[in-house]
Parts: structure tokens; C-alpha cells; sequence
């Protein structure tokens, strides 16, 4: 029993402590302090909604660049398709002009000879047409590249702004 008497004992004393302590800070905090908090939120609160309206700029100017690059790369690639659409149209009318093709007959016999020399010079240079597929995934890969240079992730940073840019967002509809 004197154990708990002494822990109560204790106990006692610390409330009585904690009770002093308080009355004696009672005239101690000034208004100014307490004024200084609010301020100080708020410039952090201004700081916040700066650098939102920067994210919010920033994604603009961002999705801008990605469609523009889109559009480029489509433009790239689709002049690469009617290239090669332009070069077989021409060794069909330089065939026609030669005087070799004649009717339709003999147009779609020198279209599908045309096809055969395509698929033989790919077997002898890739193999098989699986390595022709990785070929071309390489080259466009290469064009995409080319095209993106160093805004290759442009996705990524397009989702961490908004991220960003949400999290500030919660934060500042907290604040009010």
C-alpha cells in the first residue's frame, strides 16, 4: 500500500507543477506572437498558390509540347509511308514508260515481282520476317527519338506536375 501512496504521491505533485507552471505563463504570451502565426500561414499559404499557378502553367505549356511533337512525328512518319508509296509508284510508271507494262495484267505482274525482290532482299539481309518487324520497331523507335530528343518522358513529367499540382491543391482547400 505505501508503493501506491507514493506513486499517488507523485502524481499529485506533477499535477500541482503542471497547475503553477500555467499560472505563471498566463501573462507571459504576447498578442504580437500570436498574430505571427496567422502571417506566417499566410505567406506559406501565397508561397503555395504561386507555385501552383507555376505548375498550372507549366503542364499547359507541357501538353502544347506533347501534342505538337505528336503532330511532328505523325507528319514524319506518314512522309515516310507516301515515300515509299511515291518510289513504287515511280518504278511503275518508269516500267510504263519503258514500254514493258502494258495492261493491267502486266502492271500487277511486275507489282507482285516488285514484292518477291522486297521479301528476298529482306530474307538475305534480316532473315526472317520477325528480325524485318524488330527492324522497323528499331526505326521508328529512332524517329520517335529523334523527334522527342530530350523530351522523351514528357509523359512522366506531365503526370508528376499534376500530381504535384493536385496535392498543392488539397492543400490550400485545407488551409481555408
Amino acid at each position: 500500500m505505501s508503493k501506491r501512496n507514493s506513486n499517488s504521491f507523485w502524481v499529485i505533485v506533477v499535477v500541482i507543477l503542471l497547475f503553477l507552471l500555467y499560472l505563471a505563463s498566463l501573462g507571459t504570451i504576447s498578442s504580437d506572437q500570436i498574430k505571427k502565426t496567422p502571417n506566417a500561414f499566410k505567406d506559406d499559404q501565397e508561397k503555395a498558390k504561386r507555385k501552383h499557378k507555376r505548375l498550372v502553367d507549366l503542364i499547359e505549356k507541357q501538353k502544347a509540347l506533347k501534342t505538337k511533337l505528336a503532330k511532328k512525328f505523325k507528319r514524319i512518319y506518314l512522309g515516310v509511308r507516301i515515300g515509299l508509296v511515291l518510289i513504287w509508284g515511280g518504278v511503275m510508271t518508269l516500267l510504263i514508260l519503258l514500254k514493258l507494262i502494258n495492261n493491267l495484267g502486266d502492271f500487277l505482274n511486275y507489282s507482285e515481282l516488285s514484292v518477291l525482290l522486297i521479301l528476298t532482299f529482306n530474307f538475305i539481309t534480316f532473315g526472317s520476317l520477325k528480325n524485318f518487324k524488330d527492324y522497323i520497331v528499331l526505326l521508328k523507335t529512332k524517329t520517335e527519338n529523334w523527334v522527342y530528343g530530350k523530351y522523351v518522358d514528357i509523359n512522366l513529367r506531365i503526370e508528376t506536375n499534376e500530381i504535384e499540382k493536385i496535392e498543392i491543391e488539397e492543400t490550400l482547400n485545407e488551409s481555408k
